[in-house]
């Protein structure tokens, strides 16, 4: 693994004010000024590929007890969070993706009441499931009580309001432990983790 970067300081490209931001994990892995004036964001999550986002603004760059963190702006997909360098979902296809994730376990249910999410920081996840009127609690456990303040703070179109439904109940603690030390019974568990990095919380 590549080691990161001093933060340099750049002209944001919109109010061209200076901008401050740290590679979350590579040399290729940070926001950072393309060479002709634009904010460029690399994924280098595989040791293959290299992906490309071009930001019109960085809204939270910086690290967690756990991980670093990047949320911004793209002009393709909108917002965007970005953890250990690897994209995690984007406003405009999220809906897509946590539909996709949530709804065959819960509808695969004939009435689920307790769901249990381990991970699932952005709030979507929690969003889907309570989606459905039968269920009566939802513990979602994640490890990075940093990252799900950031999200519920900036990513509002993402969890609607479900992080304060008084249907859920947050536990901020390895998912692993949870499970096996809890004494709970869930109708339907969902696992929204991130990817398993080297060095990384999942």
């Amino acid at each position: 693994m590549m080691t990161s970067k001093p933060a340099s300081a750049m002209p944001d490209p919109v109010s061209n004010a200076p901008l401050e931001v740290t590679p979350p994990h590579g040399v290729a892995s940070g926001a950072r000024d393309s060479g002709d004036g634009a904010l460029v964001f690399v994924e280098d999550s595989d040791e293959f590929d290299l992906y490309t986002y071009r930001l019109s603004r960085v809204i939270y760059q910086g690290r967690t007890a756990y991980q670093q963190v990047l949320i911004g702006e793209t002009y393709n997909y909108g917002l965007v969070l970005m953890l250990d360098g690897a994209i995690q979902s984007a406003e405009d296809d999220q809906d897509l993706y946590h539909e996709m994730l949530v709804q065959p376990g819960m509808l695969a249910h004939p009435a689920p009441r307790n769901v249990l999410i381990i991970g699932g920081g952005e709030g979507a996840t929690l969003y889907q499931a309570l989606a459905h009127r039968t269920v009566e609690s939802a513990v979602m456990v994640d490890i990075d009580r940093e990252v799900v303040e950031l999200c519920r703070r900036h990513l509002g179109d993402w969890h609607r309001g479900a992080f304060d439904d008084p249907r859920t109940r947050l536990v901020f603690s390895d998912g692993r432990r949870f499970v096996e030390e809890t004494d709970d019974q869930f109708d339907v568990a969902i696992i929204d983790v991130v990817d398993l990095l080297d060095n990384g919380p999942a």
